[in-house]
């Protein structure tokens, strides 16, 4: 059984593998404010229409590391936290952050409660929103340590319950895509449980409700970083690689605007190192990209 560093190594190399010319991604308690859109949404067609210091409403999910989570004072930190306060600011807004449920973030930014935050990029979702694409990621499973099933994310097939958080891409696309392919192999399709945050997920593993976690590469590897010898990575590659980044009301011009923000943090090095912070380098790209998915 490979051990947790061993696991770790692995993830991030494999994401080292990867050409990342894309971009795009990312729980507890959602904010309940009636805001309507900032004046940021019908003035940014023009990235030259920008204000110094234009309010912008940015929405994380507030229990997803290392992308988004409250620290130990109730403030969001994490990746997409760092890069998006570098970015806005970097592009001419004043960014207002505020933290919700996964779940009610998309809703909440087609109904004007925010107005920008950071999720996968997808070809579907491009119907609805625009996106700045900073980096890629993948999905992959944890396990506890004992892992007695001895599952991986190329052998799920089975009697196995697989726990995902609750309006993630796990939840409404990867793992049905593995269910449907465990019964056109014949063989039994693993149980997927939803939970409404990643944490939760966790719990479930610890509590042995759930033999596995399926979830974001980076984030299960800095469950293993942060857990040294609870849990592993077992054997075998990421799949569902896709861009994530910052996600917008198609046709608002605010993506045009912080394309603008995320090159000039790339360009200034300051977006290395936020992803060194994070331990996020194999995940780095050369440029931010509108729109980068494909599928």
């Amino acid at each position: 059984m490979l051990q947790s560093q061993t696991s770790l190594t692995r993830v991030l190399m494999t994401c080292a593998g990867v050409s990342l010319a894309l971009v795009g991604v990312s729980a507890c308690s959602s904010e309940t404010s009636d805001a309507s859109p900032s004046e940021a949404v019908q003035s940014a067609t023009d990235p030259s229409t920008i204000e110094a210091g234009e309010k912008i409403v940015y929405v994380s999910n507030n229990a997803y590391p290392p992308y988004s989570f409250e620290d130990e004072n109730g403030d969001l930190t994490g990746v997409e936290v760092d890069l998006a306060w570098a970015a806005l600011e970097a592009a001419g807004f004043d960014p207002e952050v505020k933290g919700a449920a996964f779940d009610g973030i998309l809703p909440g930014i087609q109904a004007g409660k925010y107005e920008v935050s950071f999720f996968n990029d997808t070809k579907e979702r491009q119907e609805i929103f625009s996106f700045v694409d900073m980096f890629d990621s993948g999905t992959t499973i944890m396990v506890g340590s004992e892992n007695p099933n001895n599952l991986s994310i190329d052998n799920l097939c089975g009697e196995a319950t697989i726990a995902v958080e609750k309006g993630s891409q796990q939840q409404s696309v990867v793992g049905p895509d593995l269910q449907q392919a465990c019964e056109d192999n014949g063989e039994t399709p693993f149980k997927l449980d939803v939970y409404p945050s990643g944490q939760d997920a966790i719990l479930a593993i610890d509590s042995g409700r759930a033999d596995a976690m399926l979830a974001e590469t980076a984030q299960i590897a800095y469950i293993v970083s942060q857990n040294e010898g609870k849990y592993v990575v077992p054997d075998g590659d990421q799949i569902a690689l896709h861009p994530v980044g910052f996600g917008v009301l198609k046709d608002s011009g605010l993506a045009e605007a912080i394309l603008k923000g995320g090159q000039a943090i790339m360009d200034s090095g300051e977006y290395d190192k936020i992803l060194e912070k994070w331990g996020m380098q194999a995940t780095a790209k050369s440029a931010p990209i509108i729109n980068g998915a494909k599928e």
